[in-house]
């Protein structure tokens, strides 16, 4: 995380402790803040470190942040005020079943979605027109075995909108992959699964995704080579 702004974590929140230990743990999208220009949709914004991180790379972005806990709210307000992008915060959770829906907020100008909401990723795509389509960073951490088949649902739905250049990077922010085949996330997610049953020792808890559609994918990888540099 950089150093010049000093973020404030909600109690029980790891990041910290986690880029003590991984050096990459979320640490690519930060990276990828200077490719982006427009509006980043943040589902799950937590404390909102990822706005803060993220403006310090490219102070030109604007944020969407969304997050429904009171307690993440409050210290995700004194994060924001200290960077000078412009940020809009929505109170609430995005699905089928709640109140906000994605359509609701990505719109023209919006140049990223990120979703990270504990194995609900899914529900929040079912909600998505795919009116526009901007690249899209979403975690793939299934809670329950259920929930493997909803996201296997998901990514049928991401390829047939176009979405099929697919970065793969582990939980701890290291690259696997690229592909154009979902087959091959579903066939990691799978695995994933059989280690969580204890077929195998767990080296791996879940995917992180950035997928695009193909005109975006020159730039896209363009960051990625140099996020392998680090």
């Amino acid at each position: 995380m950089n150093q010049e702004i000093q973020i404030e974590f909600n109690a029980g929140n790891l990041i910290p402790h986690y880029q003590e230990r991984f050096r990459l743990y979320d640490r690519f999208l930060p990276h990828l803040a200077p490719y982006l220009e427009g509006t980043i949709v943040d589902v799950g914004a937590n404390c909102g470190a990822l706005a803060v991180s993220m403006s310090l790379n490219n102070p030109q972005l604007s944020f969407i942040c969304v997050e429904p806990e009171d307690q993440c709210l409050e210290l995700l307000h004194k994060n924001i005020k200290k960077i000078n992008s412009p940020v809009v915060v929505l109170k609430g959770k995005v699905g089928t079943e709640e109140v906000v829906k994605l359509d609701e907020i990505v719109g023209k100008g919006v140049c990223l979605i990120k979703v990270d909401v504990d194995g609900y990723d899914w529900d929040v795509i079912d909600t998505f027109s795919f009116a526009t389509k901007p690249p899209i960073y979403i975690e793939e951490d299934a809670k329950e075995e259920w929930q493997y088949s909803k996201y296997f649902d998901m990514n049928h739905r991401l390829k047939e909108q176009g979405y099929n250049n697919i970065w793969m990077f582990d939980n701890y922010g290291c690259l696997i992959g690229f592909t154009n085949n979902w087959t091959e996330v579903d066939t990691l997610n799978a695995y994933i699964n059989r280690m969580k049953k204890g077929k195998s020792e767990q080296t791996l808890w879940y995917l992180d995704l950035l997928v695009c559609q193909d005109e975006d994918v020159q730039r896209l990888g363009g960051a990625v080579l140099a996020y392998l540099e680090k």
